[in-house]
């Protein structure tokens, strides 16, 4: 951008030196329009381009994306992953970007892009492809490596010392599903395929024993949740015909769960 000069004139008294005299200039404000006189000098220096600073400001405003003289592309960097700038300001995967636009269409939220060489860098389009979400969730949880909470160990340790038919899949080798949910049990009867156990927390599932009312743990509302995902849960194991053996927190600590298994019939050895 260049200062618009409108006149030059002589006897012009410096701003900061009084007695030093020079020429100056009728200066246009390159936003607003405002005539101004400023000296010559300042000029040759590049100034007087904005009357003041809002103008300067506001002129900076429409100077986004390849307006802006320091434009390279909008390309950004986060994770090993590369971002593009959008009109809005904000930054969008570069890959979905090729996608849409390969597409003609707006990817919903639904939709994920997967590489087939699973590199991050190669965002060509011969190497992406659309994932739904379900597929999604499925290669995540596979690779999850979860190991056994403290309460799955007691009882894995337990079960490896009675020779009991107990092998844990609570990492997501097995799912249980429906079309509303999906459940990973916990442990899986080797020599009854149908027979399965779940360990609940006292705390977080809310066990009547240990907590008689819900208001005193605390975080009523998450608890409520999962004790509701926990009778959907039951109804998903009846309509399979399948046996599901609950053991709680307290059962395992006073080894009571031992007495559980064999009235249940499923706590025989191997």
């Amino acid at each position: 951008m260049e200062v618009i000069i409108m006149k030059v004139e002589d006897n012009f008294v410096g701003r900061y030196n009084p007695i030093k005299r020079g020429k100056s200039c009728l200066v246009k404000c390159n936003w607003c329009g405002k005539i101004r006189r400023i000296g010559l000098s300042q000029v040759l220096k590049g100034a007087g381009k904005f009357c003041s600073k809002k103008c300067h400001i506001n002129y900076q405003k429409t100077l986004r994306l390849d307006k802006n003289y320091n434009w390279k592309g909008g390309l950004a960097k986060f994770s090993g992953v590369m971002y593009v700038k959008q009109p809005d300001g904000g930054y969008k995967i570069l890959c979905r970007v090729l996608m849409e636009k390969c597409l003609g269409r707006k990817l919903r939220a639904n939709e994920y892009i997967y590489r087939r060489d699973g590199d991050i860098k190669n965002d060509t389009l011969e190497n992406l492809y659309i994932v739904s979400r379900q597929k999604h969730i499925r290669n995540m949880i596979s690779k999850q490596k979860t190991k056994p909470t403290r309460l799955e160990r007691e009882f894995l340790g337990y079960c490896n010392e009675n020779g009991l038919p107990y092998k844990y899949i609570g990492n997501g080798k097995l799912w249980i599903s429906d079309k509303k949910m999906r459940v990973n049990p916990d442990f899986i009867n080797i020599r009854q395929p149908h027979v399965f156990i779940e360990l609940y927390g006292c705390y977080w599932h809310g066990c009547k024993k240990c907590y008689p009312s819900l208001k005193v743990c605390g975080r009523q509302q998450y608890i409520y949740g999962i004790v509701k995902r926990d009778k959907k849960k039951r109804l998903l194991f009846r309509k399979k015909e399948l046996v599901l053996i609950e053991i709680w927190e307290h059962e395992i600590k006073n080894k009571s769960f031992v007495k559980l298994l064999k009235d249940s019939g499923y706590g025989e050895k191997k």
